[in-house]
């Protein structure tokens, strides 16, 4: 996970707003479409067209997530600061967050989503290292909302574990050919887990 620069609001969702809509399945009605396709591909732009919780390239089964989920805050249902590009799976990210933070515990989720870290809003820098297996780790023992990160997004889930431990690999094979850090990363830069690709780079030999 990564911190993620938003941009403006599109203009689309601006005017949209405008009509005090209450219900996400308004943006999906007729010519409101089109709102939401804005607001997709701009959160694609803004986050590089990488999944804002795993890191894995938006190449298909994607949508727009809601940070902190609707049925806990519909004040934020259109609000642009709570949107986030994130691919659909039920074994980790958004979906494994939305099954594990319930409305009907609505004081228990308030208090979770004060536990972990907001790739929005919270500077994500030196939060977590990687093992060579791929596994994803708070960088200091100590930081309970990186611990409870990867936690809430299952973010050492084995198929993402095995992913990035091949990024890391594809890292060491470049650099035992003494290519840049440069070349390297212009080799990379359409590669899933840019965190992990950056970490390896930087590490030592």
């Amino acid at each position: 996970m990564r911190k993620i620069t938003k941009s403006k609001e599109p203009k689309a969702l601006t005017t949209f707003n405008k009509g005090h809509h209450t219900e996400w399945k308004e943006i999906h009605l007729g010519d409101n479409q089109r709102v939401y396709e804005y607001c997709l591909l701009q959160c694609m732009e803004d986050q590089h067209d990488l999944c804002g919780y795993t890191e894995i390239r938006l190449n298909d089964n994607y949508h727009i997530d809601h940070y902190i989920k609707r049925d806990i805050d519909n004040r934020l249902v259109f609000d642009w600061q709570n949107m986030i590009a994130a691919i659909k799976d039920s074994r980790f990210g958004a979906d494994y967050k939305d099954d594990h933070i319930s409305a009907r515990e609505y004081d228990r989720a308030q208090q979770c989503y004060t536990t972990i870290l907001n790739p929005i809003m919270d500077n994500l820098s030196n939060r977590f290292t990687y093992s060579t297996d791929g596994m994803i780790h708070p960088l200091n023992q100590d930081d309970d909302k990186a611990k409870n990160t990867i936690a809430i997004f299952n973010l050492n889930e084995k198929s993402l574990c095995k992913r990035r431990q091949i990024a890391m690999q594809a890292v060491r094979s470049y650099r035992n050919c003494n290519l840049s850090q440069k070349d390297i990363k212009a080799l990379l830069s359409k590669s899933d887990f840019q965190s992990v690709i950056d970490y390896e780079l930087n590490a030592p030999m």
